[in-house]
């Protein structure tokens, strides 16, 4: 896999494991990348691992620059994770608006 190109596999991944596979490739240790993103270890392993909120866009946008990747992938499923979540904790609403499959 090229570095920067987002693949139909990982592009349908969640945020933490599309941004941590965007690191490895790149050859960044966590600690490495968070600092060049202003936060600790601990919170990009948790992105990392879905156990905190995907980072916001801006910070998607110096890690993906930080990254030489794209940050159209990380964006796009940093919206669907915030989607999902919405619908868990207020499901109905919107749902009028959802296209069919």
């Amino acid at each position: 896999m090229t570095r920067g190109r987002a693949t139909e596999e990982n592009a349908k991944g969640s945020f933490g494991e599309m941004l941590r596979a965007a690191r490895k490739r790149a050859g960044y240790s966590l600690a490495g990348l968070a600092g060049l993103l202003d936060m600790t270890a601990g919170r990009l392993s948790g992105v990392e691992l879905g156990r905190e909120a995907p980072l916001a866009p801006p910070e998607i946008e110096r890690a993906a620059r930080a990254l030489e990747t794209d940050p159209r992938p990380l964006l796009a499923a940093q919206a669907r994770e915030y989607e999902r979540e919405f619908h868990k904790q207020w499901p109905g609403l919107g749902a009028a608006r959802r296209p069919r499959r």
